[in-house]
């Protein structure tokens, strides 16, 4: 381009239809570069789930026991055997838990993270022929362990990020003891009947799976239970379950 400027006689600030068209050109093609790199970086922090359903939450339950014993007191980690269901309406992650050698026989804790998608609710609504979701949590859950007990009562923390839908929950009382394993089931708020199916159901938990004790580290202690954790939906209680 400059050999043909300089045989033309043109001047190299002088813009011609090709420079124009040339920079043009230029500029869409680092912008395209700009807007994906862009859209990566915000593709990788949107797949994060948020910290507060992610870390392990203390109710008044793992407080007591934590304070009671803080030098011997651990939280088992463990990967989810099931992550995400086949319709690709539930994903559960972040299984915690508390066993009886910390919180006592029969007193355990579990917690799980459940992630849904907004289009989850928008496809479960139309199941049910409704217009609209109906108003406070759109579903029930229910943990049930390898021997059929199921446990109701649950405690939770909520979020959400662009699309996404997150529920920490944390159940107590749990009876780890001779369990093979734990099943998380969905139900829709209005139709929470284990005998007659579910939305859909994840294992959490395996006896088998491999285990990582975390100690709390003095500096992590917290100073009290989490205020901000809500109790399962009054409704559950008033089903035949």
């Amino acid at each position: 381009m400059a050999y043909e400027d300089e045989y033309l006689g043109l001047d190299e600030n002088v813009m011609t239809p090709a420079r124009i068209a040339g920079r043009i050109i230029k500029y869409l093609f680092i912008g395209l570069l700009l807007f994906i790199y862009l859209i990566s970086i915000w593709r990788i922090c949107s797949a994060k789930d948020p910290k507060s359903v992610t870390e392990f939450r203390w109710n008044t339950a793992s407080y007591n026991a934590m304070t009671a014993s803080p030098e011997t007191f651990g939280i088992l980690t463990s990967e989810c055997p099931d992550y995400i269901d086949d319709d690709g309406f539930f994903a559960v992650s972040g299984v915690m838990r508390l066993g009886e050698d910390v919180m006592g026989k029969g007193l355990g804790q579990l917690q799980v993270t459940v992630r849904y998608n907004d289009s989850t609710v928008k496809r479960v609504i139309q199941k049910y022929g409704l217009e609209s979701p109906p108003a406070g949590e759109p579903f029930i859950y229910i943990l049930e362990d390898s021997d059929g007990n199921r446990y109701r009562a649950y405690q939770y923390a909520d979020s959400s990020r662009l699309m996404y839908n997150y529920r920490r929950l944390i159940f107590d009382g749990i009876d780890f003891s001779g369990r093979e394993y734990f099943t998380l089931f969905m139900y829709f708020v209005d139709d929470v009947d284990p005998d007659s199916g579910c939305i859909s159901a994840l294992e959490v938990w395996n006896a088998k799976a491999s285990e990582k004790s975390i100690a709390v580290s003095e500096k992590d202690r917290p100073d009290g239970p989490d205020a901000g954790l809500r109790l399962n939906p009054a409704y559950l209680d008033k089903s035949q379950i």
